[in-house]
């Protein structure tokens, strides 16, 4: 059995689609996958049993037969946390290795997914270094890439993790940068012998987050366009300019949502009327009667926040990195970038 630990340097850097990626990739070609994340940090209960969102997602994807807490044995609640600063709590090795053998036998492949960054749960003895070497597995390391100084980050851990490292891959590369790491940064890697295994490149789809998620995300009230819960959303623009400006800017941004106050009527039917997957309205303050009903009649979903436009705008900045690949065209355009950018098989050749 080839068994593969899914690590990253930093939270968000694309772990789940890694998984998923190698998951599809091993399932085509007729191999029996298993996947266990033995930490994870997205309390999610199924039928009263606690497990790991994302965990709970990738065992469905791949269509495992578990129970949801198996997968996921160890969840980092807040009363988690403070038992492992208090010294107290106990990594339960014996229950994890137990759990591992069950879920794994018979497979060819055992894919293992990774806590949060590679550090994370050293506190509680359960660091992405230790869970790797405990299940005896080859790591691959993926790196959200956000400049050269990523190199200096890999080769900072490289110590801990060369005799298990497979490889990197580096993700969500942008289009600005993407011949710089093909010929300067993954050459460098390579000299040092580390792996590239994959440039994933930043893609607006991917990155996209659909209003439904929007609405969870910023706890906003839907007073319009239910039906457009599902649309994807590529880019935010702020509504604070004059209304014949607003609707150039409309136009030339494809897939927009459109953030401003309550009170500007005037830059929210022009929204609406530009074919804004979604209208965010700030201050609490609800639109008149016939807002609401271009809006349903469009199918435009309407949010209603009680901060400021700058509070929210700010909000939705951190939003992008935390998305999970829950959007079906989402996730089938990701996989797909994923087994396109990345070198199969070289990494099967490597396990």
């Amino acid at each position: 059995m080839k068994k593969i630990y899914v690590a990253a340097l930093t939270g968000y850097a694309g772990k789940t689609l890694t998984t998923m990626g190698l998951a599809t990739h091993f399932i085509d070609k007729g191999k029996k996958v298993s996947f266990f994340k033995p930490v994870g940090a997205l309390p999610f209960s199924v039928e009263g049993k606690l497990t790991d969102e994302d965990a709970w997602r990738v065992a469905r994807f791949i269509k495992q037969d578990c129970e949801p807490d198996e997968v996921c044995p160890v969840v980092v609640t807040q009363d988690v946390t403070v038992s492992a600063l208090k010294g107290q709590f106990q990594p339960p090795w014996e229950k994890i290795l137990g759990l591992w053998e069950k879920l794994t036998a018979g497979s060819d492949i055992a894919i293992v997914g990774g806590y949060g960054a590679l550090s994370s749960g050293t506190t509680m003895g359960l660091s992405g270094l230790e869970v790797c070497k405990r299940l005896d597995c080859k790591m691959i390391l993926v790196a959200r890439y956000g400049g050269p100084y990523i190199v200096d980050d890999i080769l900072a851990r490289l110590h801990d993790i060369r005799s298990c490292l497979l490889g990197v891959i580096l993700n969500d590369v942008s289009s600005e940068d993407i011949d710089t790491v093909a010929s300067l940064i993954s050459p460098y890697l390579e000299k040092q012998a580390i792996p590239v295994l994959g440039i994933i490149p930043h893609n607006e789809t991917v990155a996209a987050v659909s209003v439904s998620d929007l609405q969870e995300f910023l706890g906003a009230r839907v007073l319009a366009g239910y039906q457009g819960m599902n649309q994807l959303v590529e880019h935010f623009l702020i509504g604070g300019m004059q209304v014949d400006k607003a609707i150039s800017w409309f136009l030339k941004v494809p897939n927009n949502a459109v953030i401003t106050g309550g009170d500007r009527g005037d830059i929210q039917l022009a929204a609406i009327e530009s074919g804004t997957k979604c209208l965010i309205l700030t201050g609490g303050m609800t639109p008149n009667d016939v807002i609401l009903s271009k809006a349903e009649e469009k199918g435009v979903p309407i949010l209603e926040v009680p901060d400021d436009t700058y509070a929210t705008a700010k909000r939705i900045e951190t939003m992008s990195r935390k998305l999970r690949l829950r959007h079906p065209t989402k996730l089938h355009k990701a996989i797909d970038m994923f087994r396109s950018s990345v070198d199969l098989e070289r990494l099967e050749s490597l396990l």
